[in-house]
């Protein structure tokens, strides 16, 4: 993982003087109001200061990545700071069956793109260690058996159906799959029930 915040002094960084860092962005032509100093400094000490224990995510390719990293921070001949990351960035769940797309997860998750800094928390922490060990959320599970149960009442309930009215049905399943109807439905008719035309396919 890289950091870039040049002008924060690498060994005053390791050595816990905060002060000293946060007067840096107070000083020189490019220097920053207090509370964006804060801002930065509260960044600089999270990278400086996490343990291994800390899980990283960030957003990249329309993906979700995690790793964790070691405390071992260097400072590169631009003055930028880098920490390795233990093992690699992943970018599925814990099991590598299936990939963290941005479709999949909560828009309040992904709100965390347009920080305008470098590191921030994350206020949904239980979420996002669920959704990389693959376990759905207990109000998600309860959505898909609802649905399972009204697709089995429903089911029951076409079997009632009149002929007629299961026509109608079919061919309102397939209209809504993008085909046109070139016959009558519901009536008694020679050789077949119903009669479709894809406009795409010509089928």
């Amino acid at each position: 993982m890289r950091l870039g915040f040049m002008e924060a002094n690498h060994q005053d960084c390791l050595n816990g003087k905060w002060d000293s860092v946060y007067r840096t962005f107070l000083q020189g032509k490019n220097k920053k109001t207090p509370s964006v100093a804060t801002s930065f400094l509260n960044q600089i000490k999270k990278f400086y200061q996490s343990d291994e224990g800390v899980l990283w995510i960030t957003f990249y390719g329309n993906e979700m990545w995690w790793c964790f990293s070691k405390p071992e921070i260097t400072q590169l001949g631009d003055k930028s700071k880098i920490r390795p990351v233990i093992g690699k960035w992943h970018d599925t769940t814990i099991d590598e069956k299936t990939p963290l797309v941005t479709e999949s997860l909560r828009g309040d998750l992904l709100k965390t793109q347009g920080f305008r800094g470098t590191i921030c928390d994350v206020k949904i922490k239980e979420y996002v260690i669920n959704k990389i060990n693959g376990k759905e959320p207990e109000e998600v599970k309860a959505t898909v058996e609802a649905m399972r149960e009204l697709e089995s009442r429903v089911a029951t309930l076409i079997t009632k159906l009149r002929w007629q009215d299961f026509e109608t049905l079919i061919d309102l399943i397939f209209r809504e799959a993008g085909y046109n109807r070139t016959s009558d439905v519901g009536k008694t008719q020679k050789t077949f029930d119903l009669d479709l035309i894809s406009p795409v396919t010509g089928e």
